[in-house]
């Protein structure tokens, strides 16, 4: 917590509240670093509206990305929730957890897709989501599959894959988001 008058600014510490029954999404609020029940830090503050490309836009390690609404004569406050659909106009805070697992990390399930991250069937969405390989949650309607494959690069359409075997999703066609300059990832089967 600090005097700056930025809420969730670069270097803040936040605890959480408001938390949901999978623990994936809540409120928050600065605290000071050191505090007992700080559970993050701000990698990256944005004071610009925060879209369905944020997490992109974050930090490789970002675990959580807040969006947040200043309201007049209320707090300033945070929320936490996957960015998928949503449109923040004041902006938006990039996350790492102060201790682990870290679900940016990959494979667990985290912000962006990366190599090692695992991907399953998302009923109603029209292709695949992101899932943890290991343990795999599901989302807030609890259709989420069982992991069905494992990225093995990220690449362009006209790219090649490490293994002939692979195959290639395209951007817009079996997964939802991928990071800028990628348009295409190679998958395998788990």
């Amino acid at each position: 917590m600090d005097d700056d008058d930025v809420l969730l600014a670069k270097g803040d510490c936040y605890e959480k509240y408001g938390i949901t029954a999978d623990g994936s999404s809540g409120q928050a609020v600065e605290v000071p670093c050191d505090a007992a029940s700080a559970v993050g830090r701000i990698l990256k503050h944005v004071p610009e509206g925060m879209d369905e490309q944020a997490e992109d836009k974050c930090p490789g390690n970002t675990d959580e990305v807040f969006g947040y609404v200043i309201k007049p004569g209320l707090e300033k406050t945070a929320a936490s929730r996957g960015t998928k659909g949503v449109t923040v106009k004041e902006g938006y805070s990039c996350a790492r957890f102060l201790k682990g697992p870290h679900p940016h990390d990959p494979g667990q399930g985290g912000p962006g897709l990366r190599v090692g991250d695992c991907l399953a069937d998302a009923p109603g969405y029209g292709g695949y989501e992101e899932t943890e390989c290991e343990d795999p949650g599901s989302d807030a309607l609890g259709t989420w599959s069982e992991p069905e494959y494992i990225i093995t690069k990220l690449t362009t359409v006209s790219g090649d894959c490490p293994r002939s075997t692979d195959k290639k999703f395209q951007k817009d066609t079996w997964v939802s988001r991928l990071g800028a300059g990628v348009d295409a990832i190679c998958v395998r089967p788990v």
